[in-house]
């Protein structure tokens, strides 16, 4: 009696663990990586000196020039998955208003070793002059020149 007790418990459990195993095949999981796609992010500082995310940014996810609806103060940047980005001081993309970012963490990157106008995908982008800079416009570009 004990023993088909068992043996019921073991075949039921047995089967539960296969239901759930079966049912997460093919789901979207930790393990799931999807594409990422190209974006532009900008960050500010708050009076409590905490980063946050400028939400307004039209065309973040485009090739191209965009303007910021607002000039604002920008702390850090980030950009993922376009070649490189450039940021502007003035509207339009403005040639000879471009900013100098650096990249603070050590890196074996060439790209990433001194200040550059041109950024690549990375988070850590702070501008070459200590602080927020103000920014009106970036342009980004999905392939090299």
């Amino acid at each position: 009696m004990i023993r088909a007790r068992i043996s019921w418990f073991s075949v039921g459990a047995g089967f539960l663990g296969t239901v759930l195993f079966l049912s997460g095949c093919g789901q979207k999981g930790p393990l799931y990586a999807p594409p990422r796609e190209a974006e532009i992010r900008f960050y500010s500082m708050n009076e409590q000196q905490q980063q946050r995310e400028l939400v307004l940014v039209p065309g973040a996810g485009q090739a191209g020039c965009h303007n910021l609806p607002l000039t604002r103060a920008v702390y850090r940047v980030a950009q993922v998955g376009f070649t490189f980005c450039e940021i502007y001081a003035k509207k339009d993309c403005q040639p000879g208003s471009e900013h100098n970012l650096r990249w603070p963490a050590t890196t074996q990157d060439p790209d990433k070793t001194g200040p550059t106008t041109r950024i690549t995908p990375g988070a850590k982008w702070l501008f070459a002059t200590a602080g927020a800079t103000k920014v009106g416009s970036w342009s980004c570009r999905l392939n090299p020149e």
